[in-house]
């Protein structure tokens, strides 16, 4: 195989960690070249009032703030445009096909407006501030600062809810088969079937967990200082959690794609990543500005700064750079 072909597998498969299984790629080198690594962070739009919520398509990122203002930010650069407004606090946006979901924690309410335009239809309310959101094919799923574990369908069916009494609540992903979540306060690590059940306990005496993400073969959290993994074939019986990465500071929102694990941290302002295996922490960027939501796809990190006052919030990318091949 020539150097530019075996380059070009390298990119595609290296930003992922996912090179043992392109066997014709060869070993990754990142991060011995000069020319390799992350980006400095560009900003996409500034001046935004407090940014809390974040999404993606393909070419585009959705924002959303504590106004509740949805807008659409160009992975490019391009011109920003106003989406939709619910007027109260984005507390969490997902972008599922051609409809975008985003929860009102003010007044308790879930909406969603269709990528295409249109005006945004309210889908449900409820007593207590919703937190975060997740999506499958036929249903939403949200925690709430009331301590419940909801999902609501998508064909306007009464809520359900999968597990409640829990004491804060702090994130929530899925997998084809449970909900996974995080309560903060009694420092648990839960799952519940999707469809409903018992309530399994994963891993407890943890740190604040928060932050939790899952693939096909274990679940991932953040604690007040470190990032813990967990086998989820058989989440009954796997004796204890493995750490992924200790002597962390508050890291926060957490995403998993490909092989590495992303987070953000607003104590020190870092978009961090790591492999979800362990090993060194690689730092994506510094001296953020309170970053927060965040997510990946297959060439950058996208991440919020909520900034420390009105108008200073900011959309930030960072882009991974591979070294040109030498002929």
């Amino acid at each position: 195989m020539g150097d530019k072909r075996r380059a070009q597998l390298t990119l595609i498969c290296g930003l992922f960690g996912i090179l043992g299984a392109c066997s014709d790629a060869g070993g990754s080198d990142q991060g011995t070249d000069g020319d390799q690594g992350w980006s400095d962070p560009v900003v996409l739009s500034r001046s935004l009032d407090r940014p809390t919520a974040l999404g993606q398509d393909r070419f585009v990122l959705y924002v959303a703030n504590e106004q509740g203002l949805v807008q659409l930010v160009p992975k490019d650069g391009g011109k920003v445009t106003a989406v939709a407004e619910s007027f109260g606090l984005a507390a969490d946006l997902v972008v599922d096909g051609d409809d975008i979901y985003w929860l009102d924690a003010t007044w308790g309410r879930v909406w969603t407006i269709s990528v295409a335009g249109g005006g945004p239809s309210l889908m449900a309310i409820t007593q207590d501030r919703p937190r975060r959101l997740a999506v499958d094919e036929s249903y939403l799923y949200r925690i709430d600062d009331g301590g419940a574990v909801i999902r609501l369908s998508r064909a306007e069916e009464l809520p359900q809810t999968l597990s409640t009494g829990h004491l804060d609540l702090g994130d929530l992903c899925l997998d084809d088969k449970r909900v996974y979540f995080t309560d903060r306060q009694a420092g648990q690590v839960l799952a519940v079937p999707l469809i409903g059940g018992p309530v399994h306990y994963l891993a407890l005496a943890q740190t604040q967990p928060e932050g939790i993400a899952v693939d096909q073969l274990r679940i991932y959290w953040t604690t007040a200082t470190a990032v813990m993994s967990l086998a989820i074939d058989e989440p009954d019986t796997e004796p204890e959690p493995e750490v992924v990465a200790d002597q962390l500071s508050t890291p926060g929102w957490l995403t998993a794609a490909g092989g590495y694990l992303y987070w953000s941290s607003t104590t020190d302002g870092t978009v961090v990543r790591v492999p979800k295996t362990g090993g060194s922490v690689e730092v994506i960027a510094t001296g953020q500005d309170q970053p927060g939501a965040l997510v990946v796809d297959s060439s950058a990190v996208y991440w919020l700064n909520h900034g420390t006052a009105a108008g200073t919030g900011t959309v930030q990318q960072a882009e991974y750079h591979f070294a040109e091949p030498t002929d």
